[in-house]
């Protein structure tokens, strides 16, 4: 009786080990096969589900500029893995213009077809938290922050020409932007002090 139940628990750990091994691989095939797709431009617009008031059009940018710019050996690295709910999060350290940041590549999994959904590149690491709740989490370093107070400005520049762009026209769009005369005049200022 003794032996038939080790055996019964020898047999159940092996059928918990499969599983999970299978399980982890499963999550890396969604990640190999995007990786194949993207390195050989296979990439359809059909493929993306970006969050709400996202556009696919932009995402798909994005995964043009990677394209174009893409150290692929470092896409061969294994990232690390998170799977919440229907997404599953892929992080990794990327090389662009010379600059390495982790970036976060998140997949939405439906109907047994995955949906490349986002690309982020500035986030909080909520799961090295020490204790939760909390009010105090890691600080990003200055050049994040430089490049964070970028993107906010040009995303506000962009909205304001694409509404105007669609309200008025794009002409009447492009001339709110041309100050050449303010450029002069603040270039002139600086270069007087």
């Amino acid at each position: 009786m003794k032996q038939r139940t080790k055996l019964l628990i020898c047999l159940y750990v092996g059928v918990l080990m499969t599983a999970n091994t299978n399980y982890s691989q499963d999550k890396l095939a969604i990640w190999t096969e995007f990786v194949s797709s993207l390195k050989n431009k296979n990439i359809t617009i059909e493929r993306i589900k970006p969050y709400e008031k996202l556009s696919p059009d932009v995402i798909f940018g994005f995964l043009e500029l990677i394209q174009e710019k893409a150290s692929w050996k470092e896409f061969e690295t294994t990232p690390e893995v998170h799977e919440v709910d229907q997404h599953v999060h892929y992080l990794i350290p990327l090389t662009f213009d010379n600059h390495k940041t982790t970036y976060c590549f998140t997949f939405l999994k439906e109907d047994k077809k995955w949906y490349f959904r986002h690309l982020e590149a500035i986030f909080i690491r909520l799961d090295r938290l020490s204790s939760i709740p909390t009010s105090e989490f890691p600080d990003v370093d200055e050049e994040m922050k430089d490049y964070m107070r970028e993107e906010i400005f040009w995303s506000r520049e962009i909205h304001l020409f694409n509404r105007i762009a669609k309200e008025k026209g794009e002409e009447i769009a492009y001339n709110y932007f041309i100050d050449g005369a303010g450029y002069f005049i603040a270039a002139k200022t600086f270069l007087e002090q």
